[in-house]
C-alpha cells in the first residue's frame, strides 16, 4: 500500500478502513510504519479490518477472527490466538 494510495482512500475520514493486506509489498520498517499509523487510526475511533495471511500481522490486532475454507476457525482476543499459535494447536483450530 503505498502513501498516496493511502491518503487518497483516508481523505474522506471514513470510519470504517478495510486494509488489504496493507503491508504485503512493503519493506520491513514501512510495515511497521502502516501497522502503527492504523492503530493510531483505531485510537481515534476509526474500526480497522485488516486482511492478511501473516499471523505476525494478525497479532497486531485486539481482535482476530481467522476464516478457512468460508468457516470462521478462531474468533477472540489476539492474545489468545497467540497462545494458541505457541501451542501448537493451530492445526486443530475448527475441527
Amino acid at each position: 500500500m503505498n502513501r498516496q494510495y493511502m491518503a487518497a482512500a483516508l481523505a474522506g475520514r471514513p470510519s470504517l478502513i478495510l486494509a488489504d493486506e496493507p503491508t504485503g509489498a512493503l519493506d520491513s520498517r514501512t510495515s511497521r510504519d502502516v501497522l502503527q499509523f492504523l492503530k493510531e487510526l483505531n485510537a481515534e475511533g476509526n474500526t480497522i479490518i485488516v486482511v492478511t495471511h501473516d499471523n505476525s500481522i494478525a497479532l497486531e490486532a485486539r481482535r482476530v477472527v481467522r476464516i478457512r475454507d468460508g468457516r470462521i476457525q478462531f474468533d477472540g482476543e489476539a492474545k489468545e490466538y497467540e497462545k494458541l499459535l505457541s501451542s501448537g494447536s493451530e492445526e486443530h483450530l475448527g475441527q
